[in-house]
């Protein structure tokens, strides 16, 4: 009897019916799913955060407010920003309720530390796009130029120009801290930039430009002296 109900019809159809519930509903098939799909929804979010900086950044204009208080009318450009893509994305959206919930999970993309780390790479990319270029254009010249800021730390200003397709270019490579004012200080850090970069500035550096202090222009302890 048992074998005989095995072979009907109806026995068959149930068996496939389960055979594909089972497939539909394993356990560890919809956790990949939904992985899969929270990995997807983080993307899309840093997608969107990462061209409100780089737009921020190439504007020249800063991310942080003086207030970013929920309650503030004006959070800062960077917050704002983010707001008003929001209205136009449904997922960014759906993350920044998650953000303003009562159950709002710690990876938001969007702290003052992870603005600074995303930064830093944009810069990263672009200074690694400005030194190739550089290298190919074979030739190039330098424009260096030194400050104390309000901490009384002296600024380095490390700028490039080279031609790139038949255009000059002129482009800011590194602004560090030096050192020291002398001109051997200034001439270690432009030797510590130069090396980092792995920039051949002593048989492809045809020109120098510096401001008139006698650290730079020195005619025997400057900068200029010393390159």
């Amino acid at each position: 009897m048992t074998q005989t109900h095995k072979q009907t019809i109806e026995h068959l159809q149930s068996e496939i019916s389960r055979g594909l519930f089972l497939k539909n509903n394993r356990v560890d098939l919809n956790l990949c799913l939904s992985k899969n799909r929270h990995i997807a929804e983080n993307r899309e979010v840093l997608r969107v955060i990462i061209e409100v900086i780089f737009f921020a950044a190439r504007q020249n204009i800063a991310l942080r407010g003086h207030s970013e208080n929920v309650s503030s009318d004006n959070r800062g450009n960077f917050l704002e920003l983010v707001k008003l893509m929001s209205h136009h994305n449904s997922t960014l959206q759906y993350h920044l309720e998650k953000i303003n919930s009562n159950n709002h999970n710690r990876l938001t993309f969007m702290s003052h530390e992870s603005q600074k780390k995303l930064l830093l790479i944009i810069a990263e990319i672009i200074r690694s796009v400005i030194v190739k270029r550089l290298k190919a254009a074979g030739l190039f010249s330098v424009i260096i130029d030194a400050t104390t800021d309000v901490a009384s730390l002296e600024q380095f200003c490390f700028i490039v120009r080279y031609v790139h397709e038949g255009n000059i270019e002129e482009r800011l490579l590194s602004l560090v801290t030096a050192s020291n004012a002398t001109g051997k200080g200034l001439y270690n850090t432009f030797c510590n930039i130069t090396e980092m970069y792995q920039i051949d500035w002593k048989t492809k550096l045809c020109a120098q430009s510096y401001d008139g202090a006698a650290a730079m222009q020195g005619e025997y302890l400057g900068l200029r002296s010393y390159i």
